[in-house]
């Protein structure tokens, strides 16, 4: 779903919904009170509309990028080729929506903080391998997967980002050892 992995999901969750245009001056003081909710990171917005409101939201902004991008180019796509984008960018954006909505936004933040080490780039060392999650609105399932080979152990940092974070994957993390 994201060429970064999880942490790359978790980043795109940390920042404006993708439909909101991030300006120079959006970072000075005085913003508008209506301007800074419009600013806030997506976890907010998924938790707050459904489904179909986001993702109308995000077909909108993505028709004016298409035809910028079109217009701008000065290419037309192969005939298909922009619906099955679309279908595929949906499908991925409706993924990350269902995210967003099983961590919800507490467990966003402490799981964000346990991920990234010093900043939004430096993944912790021993994070795990995989982040699960179940596509169901009705149900927050969620959970952390370490991968090893019959024989193999966690590593030290692996136990030691187990132990510091247990607060946040206690019933949230998974060995799984493939065969």
């Amino acid at each position: 779903m994201n060429l970064y992995g999880y942490p790359g999901l978790l980043r795109d969750l940390s920042r404006p919904p993708p439909w909101v245009n991030v300006e120079p001056e959006d970072m000075e003081d005085g913003i508008s009170e209506e301007r800074a909710h419009e600013l806030r990171s997506f976890i907010y917005h998924a938790q707050e509309h459904s489904d179909f409101d986001l993702l109308k939201l995000i077909q909108d902004g993505q028709k004016s990028f298409d035809f910028w991008s079109e217009y701008l180019t000065g290419r037309k796509s192969v005939p298909g080729a922009a619906e099955l984008r679309a279908e595929l960018r949906e499908e991925s954006f409706l993924e990350l929506v269902a995210l967003a909505k099983a961590l919800g936004v507490d467990s966003f933040n402490s799981v964000f903080d346990a991920v990234f080490d010093f900043d939004e780039f430096s993944v912790a060392p021993g994070a795990p391998d995989l982040l699960v999650w179940l596509h169901k609105p009705s149900t927050s399932f969620w959970f952390f997967s370490e991968v090893k080979a019959p024989g193999d152990s966690l590593r030290i940092t692996q136990k030691e980002w187990l132990w510091q974070h247990w607060n946040v994957v206690r019933g949230h993390y998974l060995l799984t050892i493939i065969g």
